[in-house]
């Protein structure tokens, strides 16, 4: 068996590792999907009143509804904010990961290692 720098880097990439790697893009697109399904969902129906807020002659009746529907979307975008900021951790953490893997093998195979 070589035992050269490349083989010593490559413990992450071990039939199992890969498997969870697999498994981990796959829950996380299945988390993007739904969620994109759910705020599709919310953002149709806050554009549905749209229709009910012009035909409002009451500005107290059209503050109501402005106002419900600002609400729905200032939910909508820190949704949107929390998912951004749960990947943008993930990413993050991946790179925290490779980084230092990349610098041990670079030592290495420069012989400072």
């Amino acid at each position: 068996m070589w035992t050269g720098p490349r083989a010593a880097a490559e413990p992450s990439t071990s039939p199992s590792c890969v498997i969870c790697l697999v498994l981990a893009a796959l829950c996380r697109l299945e988390k993007l999907e739904n969620e994109s399904k759910t705020n599709q969902d919310k953002f149709e129906e806050i554009t549905s009143k749209w229709g009910s807020a012009k035909e409002k002659t009451i500005p107290q009746d059209l503050w109501d509804v402005l106002n419900l529907q600002q609400q729905q979307c200032a939910l909508l975008i820190e949704e949107k904010n929390k998912l951004i900021s749960e990947l943008q951790q993930e990413l993050k953490s991946k790179d925290d990961q490779y980084v230092p893997g990349q610098w041990e093998l670079r030592s290495r195979c420069l012989g400072r290692g």
